[in-house]
């Protein structure tokens, strides 16, 4: 993963009033409480500095989060930042810090409003300062939360794209039998992104052990809305989940989102459309106009000598699960 903490070259982090703030969080999830005064100002933009902010927020500090990028370009989710915003949390946003120093009062944070140009790929941008935009902010104490980088230097020789791993397609390294995924190999940075790259480096390493043919990872099926009958889907509105108040939430830790009951839970899964997934509605047989299609066990048949290929089948599929493909002479 990526443990190697970014720094800020503005920032001095022998100081007691700065603290990492991935180190924050482990001292807090700790059950400590880091002595950092009344006012805590909080630098970055993503998901790991919303978790800091709102944190030492609950623990009692007047925040504010200072952040490159606009509100709206922030890598933080939405409901984050509208979480935090509704907690008392004070957002500055498309401003970089430029210095920081002690001052009688607390510290002094000089700043500048910048414009942020995101590059074609996460973690690449461009700042451009805003002339005549300067202004300070007084805290007594900092806690920068910019991101992580992986440390590349256990694994030497494998090849790198900048300060990732390099893998192909189904997450193998330029070593034989090495694989990698997550934050070593991608910046996007999400969960779900890293269970789908162990799910893809789980079912190469299944099929190299068995010996198995390679297969093309383009070849694998991608289910587009197109190709599903929507008409069977009665339109409903997503169900929505309630909320903690905010003036309970910055008195402890419990859950903000409270969650679905099952009722409302069990309505909520039948919105979705099981994309390629056969739910045996039996459509294809039904709608076959030459009877061409018949059901075997837990699964179809389709009788070639009958298909007219007029495809009423698939396109009554209400999941996509069927395709037409011409046939190899």
């Amino acid at each position: 993963g990526a443990r190697r903490q970014k720094r800020l070259p503005q920032l001095d982090y022998t100081q007691p009033w700065v603290l990492d703030g991935a180190e924050y969080l482990a001292r807090t999830s700790m059950g400590e409480q880091p002595a950092l005064g009344r006012r805590v100002v909080v630098i970055g933009g993503g998901s790991a500095a919303l978790d800091v902010a709102r944190s030492a927020r609950r623990a009692g500090h007047e925040v504010t989060i200072v952040a490159l990028e606009s509100a709206g370009q922030m890598p933080a989710q939405r409901e984050e930042i509208e979480e935090a915003l509704e907690e008392g949390i004070v957002l500055v946003a498309g401003a970089m810090l430029t210095a920081a120093g002690e001052r009688e009062g607390g510290l002094r944070l000089e700043l500048v409003r910048v414009r942020f140009e995101p590059g074609e790929q996460r973690g690449r941008f461009k700042v451009t300062p805003r002339p005549d935009s300067e202004f300070a902010l007084i805290a007594d104490a900092i806690v920068p939360s910019i991101g992580q980088d992986p440390d590349l230097a256990p694994l030497d020789g494998l090849d790198a794209d900048g300060s990732l791993l390099k893998v192909d397609a189904r997450q193998g390294t330029s070593a034989e039998r090495v694989y990698a995924g997550g934050d070593l190999a991608s910046m996007a940075r999400f969960v779900t992104e890293a269970v789908g790259m162990g799910k893809r480096a789980a079912a190469e390493i299944d099929r190299a052990l068995r010996g198995g043919e390679k297969e093309s990872p383009e070849g694998e099926a991608v289910v587009k809305l197109g190709t599903i009958a929507t008409a069977y889907y009665p339109k409903q509105a997503r169900v929505q989940a309630g909320h903690l108040d905010a003036g309970q939430r910055i008195k402890g830790d419990a859950e903000v989102q409270l969650g679905l009951e099952l009722e409302r839970a069990l309505a909520e899964s039948e919105r979705c459309f099981s994309c390629g997934t056969c739910v045996h509605c039996d459509n294809c047989v039904v709608y076959c106009p030459d009877m061409a299609v018949k059901r075997e066990g837990d699964g179809y048949l389709v009788l070639a000598d009958y298909c007219k290929g007029c495809g009423l089948c698939v396109k009554e599929c209400p999941t996509g699960s069927m395709k037409m493909v011409e046939e190899a002479r």
